[in-house]
């Protein structure tokens, strides 16, 4: 374990906020062992929590919980035992506390200004997950503040078809109806562009 990992580690317990008893740090300290609060590090599975809204994690817990999010992935049959014992309550709490926490940006598409995929990215993309108003229109998480490698698998994920829903958003329709109108050799200039577009990586060239 690193010492960055443990930094972390601190970080994201600080941020808890609350005054909580011990149920509620019961459930904290499950999330935090895949979810590093903003940090994503290799040795963690799940996606940085902060930056997303509650009613979009909110949205995501059910899902898993009632096995309608990646239903037959091994990943999310993880997060679907995890939350399965949460009452809606108790997701709501959770969703709160996490939407809470202090996060960074991992991911900037302008950095990527004039490289392959960028135009794809602006047409296929930036209008929901860019845009104030495009995020409150169709629900879309605002993905700056997710790991590339995270999108880039969320992506893959939609156009396997293991993200499921019982009862679709305009954000997950949109998203189905994009991802499955790129060809693959799209679907790999968009995925290459994604991950030359993170933060992580020219953090990490400063090191």
């Amino acid at each position: 374990m690193t010492a960055k990992y443990l930094a972390a580690v601190i970080l994201a317990f600080s941020a808890l906020n609350v005054v909580a008893d011990d149920e509620s740090i019961v459930y904290q300290k499950e999330c935090l062992g895949c979810h590093v609060g903003s940090t994503s590090n290799s040795d963690v599975t799940g996606p940085p929590l902060g930056g997303l809204a509650d009613k979009y994690i909110l949205r995501q817990l059910k899902a898993f919980k009632h096995g309608w999010r990646g239903a037959g992935h091994p990943a999310a049959r993880t997060m679907s035992d995890a939350v399965a014992s949460y009452s809606d309550e108790e997701l709501k709490d959770i969703s709160h506390w996490a939407s809470s926490i202090k996060s960074d940006k991992h991911f900037d598409y302008l950095l990527g200004k004039g490289r392959d995929g960028y135009q794809l990215y602006g047409d296929k993309c930036k209008g929901c997950h860019d845009s104030v108003i495009g995020r409150y229109m169709t629900g879309s998480p605002k993905i700056s503040y997710l790991d590339t490698d995270y999108i880039i698998r969320q992506l893959h994920f939609f156009d396997e078809g293991f993200r499921n829903f019982d009862q679709p958003t305009k954000h997950q329709l949109k998203m189905q109806t994009v991802v499955k109108s790129l060809t693959d050799d799209e679907l790999e200039v968009l995925t290459r562009f994604i991950a030359n577009a993170s933060l992580d990586k020219y953090e990490n060239l400063d090191d």
